[in-house]
């Protein structure tokens, strides 16, 4: 049974009130839209100085028809995004080709079936996720990628660049999205290729890991 209650604060208080009790700084792993966290920028300026880094899951370098890809996190909320990104706070950028590279194939989605409750339903979503880029190959796993930077680092290459938020206008649509450049003086690194066999190794790892701790609480 759920004995916690709604928090009362706004999201943007919540945030700041965690981090300025932190007896250290804290690391922030944006897995979505990024509102809440541009929010307290603006409220709360001062929440920077409590900040170590910014895991930022979103953005992608490819392109289709000629256009820029539109990624969700990005795409919908692009304001957000930027102030984010202009927040001064180091940012590391984990755009979706890390979740192309090391995508869930089909054995392994039947893998994650047979393992316990938690594995069963994960591979129940997976089933009806479809991927542009991956296709019916299998499932990318875009967040996991940013939670593994965080936990092996150094299994994940990164580079030094240039990231700004831009926007597509057309006659048809509007939206926005991430822009790197090379060329310029580097504002943050950006995750450009991951051990993919490690990184599978240690998510089937940690699934048995969690299930193991959601089985004792189900029986307390």
């Amino acid at each position: 049974m759920i004995k916690t209650q709604p928090i009362k604060a706004s999201a943007a208080d919540a945030m700041f009130d965690v981090l300025r009790k932190s007896p250290e700084k804290m690391t922030i792993v944006a897995l979505g839209p990024m509102m809440c966290l541009a929010d307290m920028f603006k409220k709360h300026p001062s929440s920077k100085k409590y900040i170590e880094q910014i895991v930022v899951m979103g953005g992608t370098k490819e392109k289709i028809v000629g256009k820029p890809y539109r990624e969700f996190n990005v795409a919908f909320d692009p304001e957000s995004t930027d102030i984010v990104l202009r927040s001064g706070v180091p940012i590391v950028l984990v755009p979706m080709e890390l979740g192309h590279m090391a995508y869930l194939d089909k054995e392994e989605i039947s893998r994650f079936k047979n393992t316990n409750k938690i594995g069963a339903l994960y591979a129940k979503m997976f089933s009806k996720y479809n991927d542009f880029h991956v296709g019916k190959l299998g499932a990318a796993v875009h967040d996991v990628c940013a939670v593994y930077y965080l936990t092996d680092p150094d299994k994940v290459k990164l580079e030094e660049c240039h990231a700004e938020v831009k926007y597509y206008d057309d006659t048809l649509e509007n939206y926005g999205y991430i822009e790197t450049d090379y060329d310029k003086a580097p504002n943050m690194s950006i995750c450009v290729d991951i051990d993919i066999d490690d990184f599978k190794d240690n998510l089937f790892y940690t699934l048995g890991k969690t299930s193991r701790l959601y089985e004792k609480c189900e029986k307390k």
